[in-house]
């Protein structure tokens, strides 16, 4: 049978390991229910070396339920608790008790303020951990003494500082989403519990207590600070404005702690030209357009002076002091040697409508050609020099692109090119064998059928629409051979390539068809094949 400080000793090693994260859930019980086991418990206990693993074996067994100021029990004052003591969780105020070296998974033993008593509670670590914060006092848990450094951390592009966890004891005791890593401030090189995500977010206790910290919004133009809270919703954004160029309305635009600096340089009441000016600043009164805030006689409306400046803004120096009435020219006025108009490369108008590029070239203007070109070939392309837009496009009746068709008249009229029908022209219908085709209001009418009769006795005469005219010869038919072409000499013959050939009827010398005719001799060899 153990004692009651036993009973309890014991039973706190139970509630301690069911309490622990990361415990598997078991039977619900009462702290007398759990006074029962640690009496059957202590019964049954193993060798020391085993105690530990078998408690832990037990203590899956069961869930623990705080009572009323037992560990773990919702408390808001210390009075509320059994052992004095209720400390801030991320849950909330909880009963803690007192310890002496080992506390829950999750918890440490650390030694309270209770100077001069020293007395050790068990407190929760990471308490601090990822609180927006401003020094490392702001990462200590109020009323714990301990050597942890848990350190003020400032992250990247302004986001703010928040508490790291000192894990330089053990990298693998970072709790989940956070990981061990080596951090260097400049007090030295540590190892931080950090944020695996990158960034934190806010605990109950942090919204609670509304912690918050300092961040910034930077840019080429200056760096505005601000704040991130812990509120309701979780953690706020930067509060810091954007820093924008310096303008001229009454704000610091760039966070410099200065307002429109810059604006009013040479303090004449202008703001400078070259900085936006909506309305009339403190800086300004008379408004923006100052074209050199350098200079306090130069200003929208000044009086124009004999000093090579441009005083009055308008894009001209000492314009109608030395006014020559030659735009390509300077007027120029200088104190001490007066007027002088040096030449200028401006551009300017010639006045002349068919010129173009107008530019001043040793005192005179003067341009090129104007090209008036419309690509039209029913308009002839003029210029009139004194008209307001010099080119102009007179209609003509020139001939124009050919639409293909033979029996149009493709011609200008009215500035376009029209394809007028036409009648009576010569045209092809594509038949050989018809003629003569002519054109009737727009189409090619076909003539009559074309006479192939080459009045040949020894060929036949027909047309193919193909090939035209065709003289198919007949050879070996019997034929008439007229000797002379005067109808006084008919001999019988037969037709061959080279046409109607009369059988001889004499002989002459040296010849192969001689043919004798009235008291004549006619050597025919050029009618034979071959000749």
């Amino acid at each position: 049978m153990v004692s009651r400080l036993q009973q309890w000793t014991l039973g706190c090693g139970l509630i301690c390991l069911a309490a622990a994260p990361g415990c598997s859930s078991g039977t619900t019980v009462k702290y007398e229910e759990v006074t029962d086991i640690v009496d059957s418990t202590a019964r049954e206990l193993p060798p020391p070396e085993e105690t530990l693993e078998f408690l832990e074996t037990r203590a899956e067994e069961v869930e623990y339920v705080p009572l009323p100021g037992e560990f773990l029990w919702p408390c808001t004052e210390n009075t509320e608790c059994s052992s004095g003591f209720c400390v801030t969780t991320k849950d909330g105020g909880r009963c803690t008790t007192q310890c002496i070296e080992d506390c829950p998974k999750g918890w440490a033993c650390v030694e309270a303020d209770t100077k001069p008593d020293i007395i050790y509670i068990c407190m929760p670590k990471y308490l601090t951990l990822c609180d927006p914060c401003r020094t490392n006092d702001d990462c200590k848990t109020q009323g714990v003494t301990t050597t942890a450094l848990d350190l003020c951390l400032e992250y990247p592009s302004g986001l703010g500082s928040f508490c790291g966890a000192d894990c330089s004891a053990d990298a693998t005791s970072c709790p989940a989403g956070f990981q061990c890593e080596t951090v260097t401030t400049p007090g030295g090189t540590f190892q931080q519990c950090m944020p695996a995500a990158g960034e934190c977010t806010c605990s109950f206790p942090a919204i609670q207590a509304g912690k918050s910290t300092d961040c910034f919004n930077e840019s080429q133009f200056g760096k505005c600070t601000g704040q991130r809270a812990c509120e309701a919703t979780g953690l706020s954004a930067c509060s810091a404005l954007a820093p924008v160029a310096e303008a001229c309305d009454d704000q610091d635009n760039n966070c410099n702690a200065a307002t429109d600096e810059g604006c009013n340089d040479d303090g004449d009441g202008f703001c400078d030209a070259t900085m936006t000016t909506p309305g009339k600043p403190v800086a300004c009164g008379s408004g923006g357009g100052d074209c050199d805030d350098s200079d306090g006689t130069v200003y929208p409306g000044a009086t124009e002076l004999c000093d090579k400046k441009d005083n009055n803004c308008d894009g001209t120096k000492d314009e109608g002091l030395c006014e020559d009435g030659n735009p390509c020219t300077d007027d120029l006025c200088d104190p001490i040697e007066g007027c002088s108009h040096p030449n200028n490369a401006k551009l300017c108008d010639d006045g002349n409508s068919c010129t173009d590029n107008d530019h001043c070239f040793e005192g005179k203007c003067d341009g090129g050609p104007k090209i008036c070109e419309d690509n039209n070939p029913c308009t002839d392309n003029l210029c009139d020099p004194v008209s307001e837009k010099g080119c102009k496009f007179a209609n003509n009746s020139n001939p124009c692109d050919d639409d293909g068709n033979p029996c149009t008249i493709d011609v200008c009229e009215n500035g376009t090119c029209q394809h007028k029908l036409a009648s009576a022209l010569p045209c092809d219908d594509g038949n050989p064998c018809t003629e003569p085709d002519m054109c009737n209001s727009g189409m090619c009418v076909s003539g009559s059928p074309k006479n192939c009769d080459d009045d040949q006795e020894c060929t036949k005469d027909s047309c193919d629409k193909a090939q035209g005219c065709i003289h198919e010869v007949l050879n070996g038919t019997p034929c008439t051979y007229d000797v002379m072409d005067l109808g006084l000499c008919k001999l019988a013959g037969t037709c061959g390539s080279n046409g109607c050939v009369p059988k001889p009827n004499c002989n002459c010398p040296d010849c192969f068809l001689c043919v004798c005719c009235s008291g004549f001799q006619f050597c025919l060899d050029n009618l034979l094949p071959g000749s």
